[in-house]
């Protein structure tokens, strides 16, 4: 087979059509279709992308090979680091979804309750409608960005969401820190006993979401 049409054959093979591969590799679709008819070959970076892409090797696209594809003695096995490159971004609906379905069951309760600023603030922070809010938000950054990185998503890319979910747990803490020690009149509040373990464990959650990401990243950057 010439390169063209192993490249159409595995495009096929993994159900992604002209325009969605030519989206993972960053290149037209007319450049693909080219490819394809074998009117024109790709530069090397493309090549180890698409090799990366279809989890084969540049040999088996550049050199003359058999018709059957690496792999394919019988039922194929899911190849789970392949579909995470390309569709990974999808993982964003399990928490985007859990948390509107949190919030959604805790906001008739805060209408009910909240009788003043403070006490609707107070249950906002508090551990069921916080939750709820930041699996909402790291959920869909993590569909938005991640459907933009999609066919280059990374295992480092996974630091940055428990980056963000420290992150959003120290400023949760910090807001309810300043309402703890400035009160409104006439309202006793107590409950900061627990704050140091909160402060570690979310800052924790920061630095080895941050190592994940930068370290990984760096690695990334020289495969």
């Amino acid at each position: 087979m010439t390169f063209g049409e192993k490249l159409q054959k595995l495009r096929v093979r993994e159900g992604l059509s002209q325009d969605a591969l030519a989206e993972l590799l960053d290149v037209s679709r007319q450049a693909v279709s080219k490819w394809e008819r074998d009117e024109a070959m790709p530069e090397t970076e493309k090549v180890v992308r698409i090799s990366n892409c279809f989890q084969v090797t540049t040999d088996y696209l550049l050199k003359d090979g058999p018709e059957k594809f690496p792999g394919d003695s019988g039922r194929r096995v899911p190849d789970l680091a392949a579909w995470y490159q390309r569709q990974g971004y999808l993982l964003g609906w399990i928490p985007a979804v859990w948390g509107a379905v949190r919030m959604a069951r805790m906001l008739p309760a805060l209408s009910l309750m909240a009788d003043s600023w403070y006490t609707v603030v107070m249950m906002l922070l508090s551990q069921y409608l916080w939750p709820g809010l930041c699996l909402l938000a790291v959920g869909g950054l993590v569909l938005w960005r991640g459907r933009r990185l999609a066919g280059r998503l990374h295992w480092s890319h996974a630091g940055w969401v428990l980056l963000l979910w420290g992150a959003l747990g120290l400023v949760r803490l910090a807001l309810l820190w300043l309402l703890y020690r400035f009160p409104p009149e006439n309202v006793s509040v107590s409950g900061e006993e627990g704050f140091p373990l909160w402060w570690g464990l979310y800052l924790a959650l920061v630095v080895l979401g941050g190592a994940v990401a930068v370290l990984g990243g760096r690695g990334g950057k020289t495969e």
